[in-house]
């Protein structure tokens, strides 16, 4: 399994859980899973910061933690808090409609016991922020922020 940068981009992001919701709104999707929030995924980061963010792809199936070590091993790390996902997909919304972008770094772990990550995706011309199994096998046409 190789990992592939697809694209790298810059994003201005902003920090913190009272963030949350005006990014949602900022990104403006057609869908929202109505457990993306700051109280699923908290953040003690505050202030801004100048990223590169990193669009990468496997050549193969990936399992979670094998992503994560991949990206481990190619220095690279998967967004540290949600509003990294959430800044990407304001400032870049077409990025997803070439397929979704899943953020790894981003864990909520419902009360039933299933860990699950964001993910940015698109259906047709619509835009949508949801949730994934992070137990999932990851096809070659998922990416990864």
């Amino acid at each position: 399994m190789n990992l592939q940068v697809i694209k790298e981009l810059p994003i201005t992001v902003s920090y913190g859980d009272g963030l949350v919701v005006a990014q949602i709104r900022a990104g403006n999707y057609g869908y929202v899973n109505s457990n993306v929030t700051a109280r699923n995924f908290p953040t003690k980061m505050t202030g801004t910061a100048q990223l590169k963010a990193l669009i990468v792809a496997f050549d193969a199936r990936a399992e979670s933690e094998q992503a994560l070590t991949a990206f481990e091993k190619a220095s690279l790390r998967p967004p540290l808090a949600l509003n990294e996902t959430l800044c990407f997909g304001e400032q870049h919304p077409n990025e997803q409609m070439g397929g979704p972008i899943v953020d790894l770094g981003s864990v909520w772990r419902d009360p039933r016991g299933p860990r699950y990550v964001p993910y940015l995706w698109s259906l047709g011309s619509e835009r949508g922020l949801g949730l994934a199994w992070f137990g999932s096998s990851w096809s070659q046409n998922d990416r990864f922020l």
